[in-house]
C-alpha cells in the first residue's frame, strides 16, 4: 500500500515522459534493465508520451531518479525499480486496459528491436543463445503481465500483437537447445500460448506472417515431444512438415525451403522413438541429400542428420560406416571453424559421436581423448546444467572408471546427478549415473566404502529404472554398462 501511495503522490510532478517511461519499466524484469532497450526502438513506439531522442530519454530517467522511484547506475548503464513500484503500477494500469495494452505493446516493440535475429544459419549459434538469455527475465516478465490479466486470458478490448508470441516461442526454443532440468515444461507452456496469442490475429492482413509463426511453433512443439519421449512425436513432426510443404507451394520462401531438411532430420529422431531405425536413417538421408542439394561452397552444412545416421549406423554394428559418414563432415568443420568449436551446437554433438563410435570400436583411448574435448566444449558453449554437458560428464566418468581414476569419475557422476535437474523423462539417465557412482565407490575404496551410501545409490537406481520399465527383474549387481545403454534413447548413451 505505501508503495501505492508513494507511486501515486509522484505522478503529480512528474514529466509526462517520465511517466510513461515508469510504466513501461514495470512490464519488465525490474532488476538490471539495460538502458539499450529503452530507447533503442523508439521510432516504432505508439504510446503517447513516451520519450522519442536521448535527451528527452535522460530527463525522464533524472525525473524519475529524483523521485526514488528507480535506481539508476549510468557508469554501466542500467536501470533499477523496485517490485512493490512495478506491483503498484501494474495495478493501476490493470483497470484500463487500453492504457495497458498500450504501454505493454511498447514493451514488446522496444524488446523486439534489439531480440537478435534467427533464421536458418542462426537456430543453433551460441552467441545468439547467449543473447537471449540475458532478455529470458524480460519476456517472462511480460508473460507474467498477461497472466495478471487473469485465468484464459480475457484481453477486452485489446489483443497483445504477434510480436509477444514470438518472443514467447523463441524463449522455448533457447529451453529446447539447451536441455536444462525440467525447462522443456516451460518451453512447452510457452509454445501452446505463443499459439493460442497468434491465432487471436486471424483474418487479419498478416496471413503469411501469422502462418509462418505458426509454423515455428510447431516446430517447437514437435521437438519438445522428442526430447521428452511423447508418443506424439511422429505425429507433431508430420503436422510440421505439411505446413512447411504448404507454405513452400503458396509462398517459395528460401527460409522455408532450408527448413524442411530439419524437419527431416527432427522426424528421423521422432522414428527413433517408435522405434523405427530404417525409417529414421531414410529420414536422415533425404534431410542429408536436400541439404547438399542448396549448400554453397563455401556454407557448412547443418550437421545433425550426418550425425545421426552416423550414430545409428554404428549402433547397428557398422562403426567404419558410421566413422565414414561422419568423419568428412566433422574434417570440413574443424578447417573451417577450428578446433573444440564453441560458436554452435552441433561441434560438440559431433565429437561426442565419435567418442561413443570409438567406444563401440574398442579404441578406448580414442574415445577418451574425445570425451575430453566433449566435456571441454559443453562446458564452455551449453553451462554445467545441460542435459548435453551431463552425457558428456558420463562418458568421460566412464573413461575415468576403466583407467581406474575412480576420485575423476566420482566428481563426474555427482554432477551428473544433481536433483535440480532429474526430470520425467530422463530417469534412465540418472538410474545409470547412480549405478555407475555406486560402482565407483566400491572400486574406489573395496570394503572401505560407505556401505549406506553404496545401498542407497543402488536402490536409486532400481527404483527409477523401475519407474521406465515395471517388468524389470535383473538385479543391480548383474548390470553392466552395455546394458545400460541398450535402456537409454541412443542421443544420450
Amino acid at each position: 500500500m505505501e508503495a501505492t501511495r508513494v507511486a501515486n503522490k509522484s505522478y503529480g510532478s512528474l514529466p509526462a515522459s517520465a511517466v510513461a517511461l515508469l510504466r513501461v519499466l514495470s512490464m519488465l524484469d525490474g532488476k538490471h534493465i539495460p538502458e539499450f532497450i529503452l530507447y533503442a526502438g523508439t521510432k516504432d513506439v505508439g504510446l503517447e508520451n513516451y520519450p522519442r531522442d536521448i535527451p528527452e530519454y535522460s530527463t525522464a530517467i533524472d525525473a524519475l531518479a529524483s523521485s526514488s522511484l528507480i535506481v539508476a547506475d549510468r557508469e554501466i548503464q542500467t536501470l533499477t525499480i523496485h517490485h512493490p513500484v512495478q506491483v503498484a503500477i501494474q495495478q493501476e494500469l490493470k483497470v484500463n486496459i487500453v492504457l495497458f495494452g498500450a504501454v505493454f505493446d511498447t514493451a514488446v516493440t522496444l524488446l523486439t528491436t534489439i531480440w537478435p535475429s534467427m533464421d536458418h544459419t542462426s537456430l543453433n549459434q551460441i552467441g545468439r543463445l547467449t543473447i537471449v538469455k540475458g532478455y529470458y527475465p524480460h519476456v517472462m516478465a511480460l508473460k507474467s503481465m498477461l497472466d495478471l490479466l487473469g485465468d484464459g486470458h480475457q484481453y477486452g478490448t485489446w489483443k497483445p500483437g504477434p510480436n509477444i508470441a514470438v518472443l514467447l516461442n523463441e524463449i522455448s526454443w533457447y529451453h529446447i537447445l539447451c536441455l536444462s532440468g525440467s525447462n522443456l515444461e516451460e518451453a512447452a507452456m510457452l509454445t501452446k500460448l505463443s499459439k493460442q496469442l497468434l491465432k487471436l490475429h486471424r483474418g487479419n492482413n498478416l496471413k503469411a506472417t501469422l502462418n509462418k509463426h505458426l509454423t515455428s511453433c510447431c516446430r517447437n512443439r514437435a521437438m519438445i515431444d522428442i526430447y521428452t519421449d511423447n508418443k506424439d512425436a511422429v505425429s507433431h513432426c508430420q503436422e510440421w512438415i505439411a505446413m512447411l510443404v504448404d507454405r513452400i507451394q503458396k509462398y517459395k520462401e528460401i527460409e522455408d525451403i532450408k527448413t524442411l531438411p530439419m524437419a527431416y532430420n527432427e522426424m528421423g529422431i521422432a522414428l527413433m522413438r517408435v522405434p523405427d531405425p530404417q525409417g529414421a536413417l531414410d529420414s536422415w538421408e533425404m534431410s542429408c541429400k536436400t541439404i547438399e542439394q542448396y549448400l554453397g561452397s563455401e556454407e557448412l552444412p547443418c550437421a545433425f542428420p550426418w550425425m545421426h545416421r552416423a550414430l545409428v549406423t554404428a549402433f547397428k554394428g557398422d562403426t567404419v560406416s558410421g566413422l565414414s559418414i561422419l568423419i568428412p563432415v566433422l574434417e570440413e568443420r574443424e578447417r573451417k571453424l577450428g578446433i573444440n568449436d564453441t560458436d554452435t551446437l552441433e561441434t560438440g554433438l559431433m565429437l561426442s559421436c565419435m567418442g561413443v563410435i570409438s567406444h563401440l570400436r574398442g579404441y578406448s583411448n580414442e574415445a577418451y581423448e574425445f570425451n575430453k574435448r566433449v566435456v571441454e566444449v559443453f562446458t564452455k558453449a551449453m553451462g554445467a546444467s545441460s542435459r548435453w554437458t551431463f552425457k558428456a560428464y558420463y562418458r568421460l566418468a566412464c573413461d575415468h572408471f576403466d583407467r581406474g581414476q575412480y576420485e575423476e569419475a566420482k566428481i563426474l557422476l555427482q554432477k551428473c546427478l544433481d536433483p535440480a535437474n532429474q526430470t520425467p523423462w530422463n530417469k534412465l539417465e540418472f538410474a545409470r549415473a547412480a549405478w555407475k557412482l555406486a560402482l565407483t565407490l566400491e572400486a574406489q575404496s573395496p570394503g572401505g566404502y560407505d556401505a549406506k551410501e553404496h545401498k542407497m545409490l543402488l536402490v536409486k537406481a532400481q527404483f527409477l529404472l523401475r519407474q521406465v520399465d515395471s517388468n524389470h527383474t535383473r538385479p543391480m549387481k548383474d548390470m553392466s554398462d552395455d546394458h545400460w545403454d541398450s535402456l537409454v534413447f541412443y542421443l544420450f548413451r
